[in-house]
């Protein structure tokens, strides 16, 4: 995905998110509709037009160039001198005729040996490629390179650059809020993909790339690196009889008289220039949500709302996450109705189950810390998740068992459905043919067949009701659990409140501030449980002074008695 699908996809998101709110609505009109007139795009966008004479010329002449190359020209290069004889590696006919010439590197000679001399002439011959045909088509390959880059690179730095001026000037006011707005944005681009894709002129410069790369890779070639070592020839040239006669250096030379020759640009370039104004349609109202956010952005950060913004939105996520776990629950209680009623299978039941779990297991992760005793409570409340984790491990295990041996019934099954068919089908074939008893022996085991069928059928029941029966005590294990979690967290609660009740007589509470929504409800959340624990704690002490009362009264009686 490039640069511009992820803009354009996040655009739409943002525009979905924002459209359906009247508010943002009346300010993009607002901001849209104000000094229109003074609202401008202009585009400057270059077209070249190429002349392909040149190009075609080129094309024409690489191709007796690279025959040209193939020819490997050379001459071969004789070095000769006198070296003692001892060094002599070959004897060639130069070395003869030097010696005959030169009688004096003979020192002793005696008749009827064999002539050895001090010294001997020899001849080392070596092929040399620096011939003027090759330094003529290195020269004409580096002309090229020039003249095809220069153009090229003009051309594709004309036609690949995008060069855009967007103005707007806006001032309006909408209620109580008055926006100033003004924007001048110059956005220039060189070397655009979107550009290069959709220039018009795309296969002529294609033409002239593949060029370029032919005379880059004729220059990179042994024979032409060779060359590149020895001093470069200069016009004029001249013509030897190969570059007259031989077909490919002729061609070769035409073309170099045809660049030399050419005195044009070959391209003209026209710049086009388009305007948008006013703004109107799709850009209109996408650009106003600019403006909107624009606006947005200033007021978050001038007044560092952030934090706010930020609590408001996990209040939000939190909501949203709740009617979610609460929509799921209803499911989960539908499905269980369901499931009883044999509606459904345990699967489906099982993965609403997986669902609502994950659920709560996200709405256990923002429980946050306090204390050594609310440590402790996490700590239970942890191993209690690790008990639900554990047990929705078997949850799932045992529902894969369950498919598993479903499966393997059902393929019992049809294995012995074949196995009758098949059975039935011979039994018809050969019915006529047939004795008597074969035809009881047959029905036979077709009852013996359909026996094994019913035993596996009642057996696969058996074990169905088995796992079903499993399920339901996993599920009850599941909710003492969650009545257990309940429990701990009323625990927790509890704990919280008489940790800041202490806080608060130690005098550490007094500088703090619980009047914003959430922590005044988390105390009201904490101020229920404490009422619900002082309630059960009164009705404990009531009875205990109902006893004592009783105890004392009876005590009374036993010492009037004495008495």
């Amino acid at each position: 995905m490039n640069q511009l699908d992820v803009y354009y996809r996040a655009l739409l998101n943002y525009k979905n998110a924002v459209e359906s709110d009247s508010d943002i609505k009346r300010f993009n009109n607002a901001f849209l509709s104000a000094d229109a007139d003074s609202d401008k795009l202009v585009l400057t966008r270059a077209y070249c037009t190429i002349d392909e004479d040149w190009v075609e010329e080129i094309e024409k002449g690489l191709v007796f160039i690279e025959k040209a190359i193939k020819e490997d020209r050379q001459f071969i290069l004789s070095q000769g001198d006198v070296v003692p004889i001892e060094k002599v590696k070959s004897v060639s006919k130069e070395s003869v005729q030097h010696l005959a010439r030169h009688s004096d590197l003979i020192s002793e000679y005696e008749e009827g040996e064999d002539i050895i001399p001090d010294k001997l002439y020899t001849v080392e011959r070596l092929n040399d490629y620096t011939v003027y045909e090759n330094r003529f088509l290195y020269m004409l390959l580096c002309y090229l390179r020039d003249f095809v880059s220069l153009r090229y690179s003009n051309i594709i730095e004309a036609t690949n650059k995008y060069d855009a001026v967007l103005t707007m000037n806006k001032e309006f006011m909408l209620g109580k809020e008055k926006v100033n707005c003004s924007v001048n944005l110059h956005d220039v681009r060189m070397d655009d993909e979107y550009l290069k894709e959709h220039n018009q002129s795309k296969a002529v410069i294609d033409r002239i790339m593949l060029i370029l790369k032919a005379v880059l890779s004729f220059l990179s070639t042994p024979l032409m690196e060779y060359q590149a070592k020895v001093p470069m020839i200069k016009p004029p040239i001249t013509k030897t009889n190969v570059l007259k006669m031989n077909n490919n250096f002729k061609g070769a030379v035409a073309l170099y008289d045809f660049i030399i020759s050419y005195d044009k640009k070959g391209y003209s370039i026209e710049n086009k220039v388009t305007t948008i104004s006013p703004f109107a349609g799709d850009f209109g109202s996408e650009i106003s949500l600019i403006g909107g956010l624009m606006t947005f952005l200033s007021y978050e950060y001038s007044l560092g709302l952030r934090p706010d913004l930020k609590l408001a939105y996990d209040k939000e996520e939190s909501r949203r996450q709740d009617e979610r776990v609460e929509k799921m629950k209803s499911q989960i209680d539908a499905l269980n109705r369901r499931l009883q009623k044999a509606e459904i299978t345990p699967q489906e039941y099982i993965v609403k189950l997986e669902e609502y779990i994950k659920s709560l297991e996200k709405q256990c992760e923002k429980i946050e810390s306090m204390k050594k005793e609310i440590t402790r409570l996490k700590e239970n409340e942890a191993r209690l998740i690790s008990e639900m984790k554990i047990a929705y491990l078997d949850i799932s295990k045992l529902k894969s068992d369950i498919i598993n041996k479903d499966y393997e019934h059902t393929q019992a099954i049809s294995a012995l459905q074949q196995e009758y068919s098949k059975k039935m089908f011979e039994m018809t074939q050969d019915f006529e043919a047939k004795k008597k008893e074969e035809l009881a022996t047959l029905f036979g085991e077709i009852g013996s067949l359909q026996e094994k069928i019913r035993e596996l059928v009642e057996t696969n029941k058996r074990e169905h009701e088995a796992s079903v029966n499993e399920f339901n005590a996993r599920q009850a294990q599941y909710d003492a659990l969650a009545k257990e979690f309940e429990s701990v967290k009323e625990t927790k609660m509890l704990a919280e409140a008489r940790l800041k009740s202490y806080m608060y007589k130690g005098g550490e509470l007094a500088n703090s501030n619980y009047t914003d929504k959430e922590s005044f409800d988390s105390l009201e959340n904490e101020l229920e449980v404490f009422i619900k624990f002082y309630k059960q704690e009164w009705n404990k002490t009531k009875k205990r002074i109902r006893k004592d009362l009783l105890n004392i009264k009876n005590l009374r009686t036993e010492k009037g008695s004495q008495q």
